[in-house]
C-alpha cells in the first residue's frame, strides 16, 4: 500500500521533472521504503520542499 502510495505521488510530480531525473527519485524512494517504510513518505515531502 505504501509503495502504491508513493508511486502516486511521483506520477503526479513527473509533469515538472525530466525522465532522467524522475528515474533517480524512484530509485532513491524505493531504497529508503525499504529500510524505512514508516518514514518513507516524510522523508520524500521533506526532499521536494528543498
Amino acid at each position: 500500500m505504501l509503495h502504491l502510495l508513493i508511486l502516486l505521488y511521483v506520477l503526479i510530480q513527473a509533469k515538472r521533472q525530466s525522465k532522467y531525473q524522475l528515474t533517480l527519485n524512484l530509485l532513491t524512494i524505493y531504497n529508503t521504503a525499504r529500510y524505512r517504510s514508516k518514514d518513507t513518505i516524510k522523508f520524500y515531502e521533506i526532499k521536494y520542499q528543498l
